[in-house]
């Protein structure tokens, strides 16, 4: 267990069969009564809050709609992975994949803080569109040419 002392500051450790027991302070020789307890905060693990945003580096390109000393997040492109999800359900399997792959890249990007996140839900659901539509437009291939 860790203790301070009141009269210097110092911090050190001693063994827990000590806990409320009156000891000196290794650093300034004062009498002080060992804590019982550790505190609670050495016991609660420090997590940041939930929506907090890392600290996000510099940018390494270039970003025409924004200025270069900025450090605001890209914007979202969940209407258009939304548009494409539903694209590669109904039409075309390209487009499913593409919602798919660009549905990851942009999701990654969100965790990471480097791209707004208000649009997450729409490209959730898009790319969910797309890896059913990937998938249902193998499984009609693979029925059609068996």
């Amino acid at each position: 267990m860790n203790a301070t002392c009141p009269h210097c500051s110092g911090e050190f450790a001693f063994p827990e069969p000590y806990a409320g027991r009156e000891s000196k302070c290794p650093h300034c020789e004062q009498l002080l009564t060992l804590p019982r307890f550790a505190p609670v905060a050495a016991l609660v693990p420090q997590r940041p809050p939930p929506n907090v945003r890392r600290h996000l580096p510099q940018r390494q390109f270039e970003n025409p709609y924004m200025p270069a000393h900025s450090n605001a997040p890209l914007p979202g492109r969940g209407g258009t992975i939304l548009t494409f999800g539903i694209l590669g359900l109904l039409v075309l399997a390209p487009f499913g994949v593409a919602a798919w792959i660009m549905g990851n890249t942009d999701l990654r990007m969100m965790d990471a803080g480097l791209m707004d996140d208000r649009d997450r839900s729409n490209t959730q659901t898009g790319r969910i569109l797309g890896i059913i539509g990937t998938c249902f437009w193998i499984l009609l291939t693979l029925i059609f040419f068996q």
